[in-house]
């Protein structure tokens, strides 16, 4: 299937999408545009799903994505055009009201209470990975790392077997295996 692609309200180039096994497959192309880098989007049925970031190419811009089943799910299901901006633009060139003005839009979202000081005294950055690491419950990922956290924010373990540690981790022996521990 084509679409339009619409650029300042302008067609401008071509999307294309395909099946290809799995996999749904969307081209775009932008003959005779100037380089740069420019992030398109699809628009049908009121929604907008981001296709990806369209790259220079010999005489325009091109994008070449594969979306799997869960990643199409995303887009709209019936695309009518693409475009250069996320919200809907109108195919007529149409100007649509602004839904009132910016003071409507933001009353009541604004905190006129003092901004809260937190002394850099009692600020837990930057907290070092204490010895008691040992003491937490370590959750095993698939890769072999181990998640904890202490507290104020989650180790990250990465097994090791290093003489000394690299600056920002620490070495720690959890479970009878050398770990590096990182704070994230």
């Amino acid at each position: 299937m084509e679409y339009p692609i619409l650029i300042g309200g302008e067609r401008a180039g071509t999307l294309r999408e395909s099946v290809c096994g799995l996999y749904t497959v969307f081209e775009a192309e932008l003959p005779d545009m100037p380089p740069r880098l420019l992030r398109l989007w699809a628009h049908g049925e009121g929604e907008s799903g981001y296709l990806g970031l369209m790259e220079p190419k010999e005489a325009g811009l091109i994008l070449f994505r594969r979306f799997s089943a869960r990643e199409r799910k995303k887009l709209p299901a019936q695309i009518a055009y693409a475009s250069d901006r996320e919200a809907p633009e109108s195919l007529h060139n149409s100007k649509t009201e602004r839904q009132g003005n910016l003071a409507e839009q933001t009353e009541g979202l604004h905190n006129d209470n003092e901004p809260q000081v937190i002394s850099l005294d009692r600020c837990p950055w930057p907290a070092p990975v204490g010895e008691e690491s040992g003491d937490l419950l370590w959750l095993r990922r698939s890769d072999g790392t181990l998640t904890a956290h202490d507290g104020i924010s989650t180790l990250l373990a990465l097994p090791a077997a290093l003489s000394a540690a690299p600056p920002g981790a620490v070495l720690r022996r959890i479970e009878g295996v050398d770990y590096l521990v990182f704070r994230y």
